[in-house]
């Protein structure tokens, strides 16, 4: 039994974000965090060393207002010392009218503000719009869940196992 079934997740956006957001975060799983975030920010912006930069430090937030207008509430904001990447989930919602490029404009102002590169990923059963957006899939979480989890010696840990069993519930989005 997947145990994110058994927590009721479901197909809440609000809640499977403040999971996932939870997940990569080194103070609950340590490297294999780091690690499923590095995986899914390889996918959603390529060209960077995640890895390299992940390990330098960084925070997630969760329900982030970057400038302070509420209007502009991006889901999570990844923030480390050469980047602030801004994603918006959806699983089953429709896009709200130019949310995205009022959220390009609400993460390029912090990164700014920070001397940081920006970024906004929208994380949906659909792509974006905006080419300035980078698409990924709740597909691409699972396989970076996956590839996170795996252990040289095959036998994973109970954060691995969990990371996976993560990745196995939101593929079916």
């Amino acid at each position: 039994m997947n145990p994110w079934a058994i927590a009721g997740l479901k197909r809440d956006e609000v809640r499977n974000a403040a999971a996932l957001a939870g997940l990569w975060q080194t103070a609950f799983g340590g490297d294999a965090s780091r690690r499923f975030l590095a995986e899914y920010l390889q996918i959603a912006i390529e060209g960077i060393a995640w890895d390299d930069e992940l390990r330098g430090g960084y925070q997630i937030s969760t329900e982030v207002c970057p400038i302070g207008d509420r209007t502009d509430r991006v889901d999570l904001v990844v923030e480390t010392k050469g980047y602030v990447v801004g994603i918006e989930v959806k699983i089953d919602a429709l896009m709200g009218r130019k949310q995205l490029e009022r959220y390009l404009v609400s993460i390029n102002r912090r990164a700014t503000l920070r001397k940081a590169k920006a970024f906004v990923v929208l994380l949906a059963p659909f792509r974006s719009p905006i080419a300035e957006v980078s698409s990924t899939s709740w597909s691409d979480v699972a396989l970076a869940a996956r590839v996170a989890s795996k252990s040289a010696d095959d036998s994973r840990t109970f954060i691995a196992q969990f990371i996976a069993a993560f990745g196995d519930h939101v593929s079916r989005f």
